[in-house]
């Protein structure tokens, strides 16, 4: 692991939840452990990622908002564009590689920052510059490590997650506190703000709503880990016969799911949570009716994160 007798510390505002360095620094021990106890795993591996790539919008010039590549998060925590990393298992030792920008850069986009910048930001144990594109093989036994790993939170993972689901949570409070009058007026102040404020430090996803009956559901991602709650509420205060009888289904449903233990869950009762709303990867596919819509085809194990879906509060 790095040498660096510290921990960085990532701010994105200053009001927000300060992350440490130190959860990256633990995703790569847990991957290293785990792949040397497996077999077919040979010494002197090498897990290579490939950070996410700028793009442009359609064919003009203008960047769209970036978002990194969530397993290059999980392993290194980076927040620029078209890196690479490297861990060597046995020893556990990182290398960031980022790209050697022209001159050029610095009239347009800002400030070059020197090698030891991304040591020190990051604390790997090694940076360097993208000079050779390294093609590398998957291995099936690697890929599906690198699945289960991602999956299974760390305590400090578990603290950006609770963080970043409590403020999603401070958005529905305040939704629901809204008179019929007053929510669509709070709707779009609270939207304003945590774009002006939040969005372009913290990657916030839009705002999920529904039109016409101001029901909402809110979606907020802080440092690429995300949060997912659907809750349903009467916009003037009091439910109808009808609406009660439905809530009250759809809340039994809810309180079901979450005590009981779930192997597969289709999207409509859950599915995974953690650097995507819904954690991809899945190693199984299941081509059955029962089974197709599945978005969690794994055992859940302890420390796992899965969303309730069913939309009751």
């Amino acid at each position: 692991m790095s040498s660096c007798p510290f921990r960085p510390v990532h701010l994105l505002v200053n009001d927000t939840l300060r992350v440490s360095s130190a959860l990256f620094a633990e995703n790569q021990q847990w991957l290293c452990q785990g792949l040397k106890a497996k077999d077919g795993v040979t010494p002197k591996s090498v897990v290579v990622l490939q950070g996410g790539e700028q793009t442009q919008r359609y064919c003009t010039d203008t960047d769209v908002l970036f978002r990194q590549e969530s397993f290059f998060h999980w392993a290194f925590g980076v927040t620029e564009v078209d890196c690479y990393g490297a861990i060597d298992v046995d020893s556990g030792k990182s290398i960031l590689f980022v790209p050697k920008l022209p001159e050029s850069y610095a009239a347009w986009m800002g400030e070059i920052f020197p090698k030891e910048h991304f040591k020190e930001k990051y604390a790997v144990d090694e940076v360097s510059t993208c000079a050779l594109i390294l093609l590398v093989r998957e291995t099936t036994s690697c890929s599906f490590f690198c699945v289960c790993s991602h999956l299974i939170k760390t305590d400090v993972e578990l603290t950006v997650l609770r963080y970043t689901n409590r403020i999603s949570s401070e958005a529905h409070k305040l939704f629901r506190s809204s008179s019929l009058k007053q929510i669509n007026f709070k709707h779009k102040k609270m939207t304003e703000r945590n774009r002006k404020k939040i969005r372009k430090k913290t990657k916030v996803q839009k705002i999920k709503h529904a039109k016409g009956k101001n029901s909402s559901v809110v979606h907020y991602e802080f440092y690429c880990y995300s949060s997912d709650i659907t809750c349903s509420f009467p916009a003037n205060g009091k439910f109808t016969p009808d609406q009660r009888t439905i809530y009250k289904a759809v809340l039994k449903s809810s309180r079901t799911i979450m005590a009981i233990h779930v192997e597969e869950l289709p999207h409509g009762l859950g599915h995974l949570l953690g650097i995507d709303v819904h954690v991809g990867g899945y190693p199984k596919v299941r081509t059955e009716i029962a089974h197709i819509t599945a978005r969690t085809t794994v055992s859940l194990w302890i420390l796992c994160c899965s969303s309730t879906s069913v939309g009751a509060s």
